[in-house]
Formats: C-alpha cells, structure tokens, sequence
C-alpha cells in the first residue's frame, strides 16, 4: 500500500529501518553528512569528557569512521561510546546505555521523536537528505492549488537543513507557517516549579510555530513514510493532512478514518480486558513514571488487574509468554506507542486509548493524546476520573455482543471469601465480581498448572541422587569406546 494515498498503518507495521544494503559515507563527506563541526563545538564548548554517540540501524555502517574522526580532533582525556543497540526505540534519547558508561552527554544521529529527556544534555545531528526544490513544489502546487488557509508545514527532520528554501517557494501562493524542531535550545527551564514554558506557539511536544494563532489548519509534511507520520496523522485526525514523499514525487492526501476506527475497537477491547499488562517502552522520556502511576491507579478504580513488565523493544514472542494477559498498555514517545497490533497475539493500546476505555469522564472524540505529559494533571489534555465513591452499570460489548458490568471505584472483600469475592451496589443494586487474579487464571484457565504435591495423598519417598556430569557423557553412563583397524 502506497505511503500517499494509505491510512497510515503500514509505517506502524515497520518495526525496523535497517538497510543491509547502504554503503558507507565516503570519508570526504562525513564532516558534511554528520555535521562533525558542530559536534566537537559541542563537546569543546562544555568541556565534556565521556560523550555517548547514539546511531540508529541504519547508520551503523558509518559509527567507526564518526567515532575514529571525533577521536582524533579532540584531546586524549575526551572519550566516545558507540551506542549500537538502543534499550527502547532508536529515535528516543538512550539515557540507560549511556549511564552505563558514566556518559555526562550525547550525541543522538538520525531520525528523532524529540521528547523531553530528564537528565543528559544531548545534541541531535539529523542529517542531509537531497532534496529537489522545482519538484518538490510542482508536486505540492498539483495537489493543493492557491489558498488562503493556514498550512502548517512540517518536515521529516534530515530535511531541516533546505526547508525554509521550500517554505519560501511555496509562500508565493500558499500561506505557509513553518513549523521548526523543539531542540533543547528552544526549551526555558523554571528551576522554580520546574515547567517547560516555550517562547513560541508549541504544535506538539516536538513542533513550535512562529504564529500564535492556528484556527483549524491544515498540514502539510515533506518526508517519506516513517511512525513520525503516523504520530502526526492520529494526533491531527480532524484535520486536512496532505504528505509529500520526495522520492516517489507525489503529494496526496492522508485518510486516517480507517486508522481512527481500528483504534476505537482496541478501546474496546480494553473494556472487555480482565488483566492488562503494563508495558514500560522507555526510561528516559519526561512523565513516564508519573502516567505509570496514573494508570495503575486508573485500572485498579476500575477492579482490573495489571502487571508490569520491562521487556526492552517490544516483539510477539516476549508477549506470548504471558498468556493471562489480555491487553497490553505501552508507555512510549509519541512515535512508539501507535502500535498496529493486529497480527499480534494481544492487542497493544496507548495510555489515551486505556483512558478513554475505563475513564468514565473521558469520551472518544474529545482529542487524540500521543504525548504523556498532556495526560498528566496540570496538562492539556488531563481528564480527572470519578471520585465518588463506587458504583456499575450494566454494558453490552460492541466486540461479543455480550453484556457486562462496569464497577467504578474501590471495592472491599466481603466476608471471609476468595481475594475476587467483591460486591458493588448502587441504587439499582447492581452486583459485580472484582477482577481475577493471575492466580485465578492459572487454576482456571491453563489445563497443565504446575507440578501438584497431592499432600496427604501420595506418599513420602526419600530423595534419591540424580545424573552428573556433562550431557555428552553422565558419571552413570557406560563408555563405549570402539577402536578402529587401518585397512589393507
């Protein structure tokens, strides 16, 4: 399916922008490519000494060269670490790897979400791909004619050095806005209440605009298909979005209904969901912790269960180990955590989306949240749940047709029975059970739970000593040694 003229799915299928095939960068354009200049004005400037070099897969093939360059224009007691494989997604800031290495900096190469970090300084190196001007805004003029409507432009981030050449084209007959980077230059820190407060008009966590007023406009990003895309197609759902690819040479229209519905049934099967695994897919993006928090305590006002795991990049195979889970919640950046889950064994959602499903006061439709820090209190887009005490209501599935019982609010044993024995009413004296255990799901649910003791059943034996040794040869075992004659 074509980037162009698709709904946005198929760049969250791609897990991988690896390209076996590039070759290196000839070492006469490294300075240019990798902007090696600025890097060690970086590192001179702050007088850093353990600077951590973050590539993506793809750039893996130029590491050594940007590293043995580096090396040698800087003085012996400056050392560089190559971060190859990142803890999480290889456009987030990997802040774990580095702190492995005591790093008190990093240098992040290729493409870039942009969130919030918490603790290194960083510099972000985006590259430079060529781009055709003439061509590029023949193709955009044949699809958007003249207009008087506010066009937001946005850009895949290797461009960044030639976009205001393109802004300037079009400009003659579009009204363009240029959206530019939220680099860590572009952030004022109050050390006071420790808040972001930005000098210019912020689009998203990553974007600012020079203007500060958008009434409904439209969007326009130059860049192939990438997660950044898909990010900005949920994120601006109601909005006119148009995506020039470069190098096919075609400028079209992004349909993202067909994308918004598949994620409206994933809202739903979070609410027909008993135990919901809690995926942590970063540990350096500002707030993570503080939306875990928040969904734990939103899922358990709910009488759901949850568990926590920290699996690193997120594959099938990892997840299918834990079969009494029956969603998952990924805490992510922004392009992380729109996962396309439908050839997986469980369906992944996004902490909007496990909002919208046990958050009685959030409704479907109100704004599509991609960014943690909006979720959180004191944010843009922060729903506070219910407090007033507990209460159900009766609800049919939209996936099973069968009907169920949402409970609201904290619920307390009753009696001496099971841990899942509970019981709310409200005025219609509706009845609900808690939510299982995975305790509960091993004795009920799997037909092979474990080895059993049978106490008072089977009788007791002493322990006997087992096999030694090696599997190629046990202490236990007869050696048969065949000798062999030389024939005549």
């Amino acid at each position: 399916m074509s980037f162009v003229t698709g709904d946005g799915s198929q760049s969250i299928r791609s897990t991988s922008s690896s390209d076996p095939s590039r070759l290196p960068t000839p070492a006469d354009r490294l300075p240019q490519v990798y902007d090696l200049q600025r890097c060690l004005e970086f590192v001179s400037n702050n007088n850093f000494h353990r600077v951590a070099l973050q590539f993506p897969d793809s750039l893996l093939v130029d590491a050594a060269a940007v590293f043995t360059q580096l090396s040698r224009l800087t003085p012996s007691s400056t050392e560089f670490f190559i971060l190859g494989d990142t803890s999480y997604g290889s456009c987030c800031v990997d802040e774990v790897t580095a702190s492995h290495s005591h790093c008190d900096a990093l240098i992040h190469f290729g493409p870039a979400c942009l969130s919030h970090n918490s603790n290194l300084q960083v510099l972000y190196v985006f590259g430079q791909t060529p781009l055709n001007i003439p061509k590029s805004k023949s193709a955009i003029l044949s699809e958007i004619p003249s207009s008087k409507e506010q066009i937001i432009l946005l850009y895949d981030l290797t461009y960044y050095y030639i976009i205001e050449k393109l802004a300037s084209q079009l400009s003659s007959q579009l009204n363009i806005v240029l959206a530019k980077p939220n680099l860590p230059v572009n952030r004022i820190y109050d050390p006071k209440n420790k808040t972001v407060n930005l000098e210019n008009q912020r689009l998203t966590e990553s974007w600012l605009l020079d203007s500060d007023e958008t009434i409904n406009p439209v969007l326009l990003y130059v860049g192939p298909e990438s997660t950044g895309v898909t990010h900005l197609a949920v994120r601006f759902n109601t909005n006119r979005f148009f995506c020039y690819d470069p190098d096919l040479g075609i400028c079209s229209q992004l349909h993202s209904n067909k994308l918004i519905s598949r994620r409206f049934y994933l809202v739903e099967k979070v609410k027909d969901s008993k135990i919901i695994g809690i995926l942590i897919g970063t540990l350096s993006v500002r707030g993570y912790k503080e939306i875990m928090g928040a969904i734990k305590r939103l899922i358990r006002l709910a009488n759901k269960k949850s568990y926590t795991f920290v699996v690193g990049k997120i594959n099938e195979p990892k997840l299918c180990n834990f079969m009494e889970v029956d969603c998952f919640v990924l805490i992510g950046c922004p392009w992380s955590s729109v996962v396309d889950s439908r050839q997986w064994f469980k369906p992944i959602v996004t902490p909007y989306e496990l909002e919208v499903a046990l958050n009685p006061n959030r409704v479907w439709g109100s704004g599509y949240e991609t960014e943690l820090a909006r979720l959180l209190p004191g944010g843009e887009g922060y729903v506070a749940p219910p407090l007033d005490g507990v209460s159900a209501r009766a609800d049919v599935s939209l996936i099973t047709g069968s009907s169920r019982s949402e409970t609201w609010g904290v619920c307390e044993p009753v009696g001496e029975g099971s841990c899942s024995d509970v019981v709310a009413r409200d005025e219609a004296l509706q009845v609900s059970l808690g939510a299982p255990t995975g305790v509960d799901y091993l004795s009920d649910g799997r037909s092979w739970r474990g080895l059993t003791r049978d106490l008072g059943v089977s009788e007791v034996e002493l322990a006997i000593e087992g096999q030694s040794g090696i599997p190629e040869s046990y202490s236990n075992e007869v050696t048969v040694t065949i000798e062999s004659k030389e024939m005549t």
